[in-house]
């Protein structure tokens, strides 16, 4: 906490919550990357949305890493904290139109008739 008692570069703690416990979320913006698959490829956007890191080594889609957050998000955010300079296969400067639906094939939930 700052000496006028506001939280320095995180949300305040909601009540209830455990001050020690407390974590600022990292903010990281996920995509879907044209591939030639039906999935796309899962990439890490930066904050400008100038340039992006293929994340397929960690899940191979955003629907997949979306299933596992909770297992692979520390992987992720760490990803999202990384500077991005430099050219390399996983690195590359980004044009929206290499973008595809995030999740182009998502999970759903359809409604059935009721037997009578």
């Amino acid at each position: 906490m700052g000496r006028d008692g506001r939280h320095l570069g995180r949300a305040a703690p909601r009540s209830g919550d455990n001050p020690r416990l407390f974590r600022a979320p990292c903010q990281m913006k996920l995509a879907t990357l044209k591939d030639g698959t039906r999935d796309g490829c899962l990439i890490v956007v930066t904050r400008a949305l100038a340039r992006a890191l293929k994340a397929d080594h960690i899940a191979p889609t955003l629907q997949a890493a979306l299933d596992e957050l909770g297992l692979l998000r520390p992987q992720l955010e760490q990803l999202a904290t990384k500077p991005m300079r430099g050219q390399s296969a996983k690195i590359f400067d980004l044009d929206p139109k290499q973008l595809m639906a995030p999740l182009p094939r998502a999970h759903q939930v359809l409604p059935t008739a009721r037997a009578s």
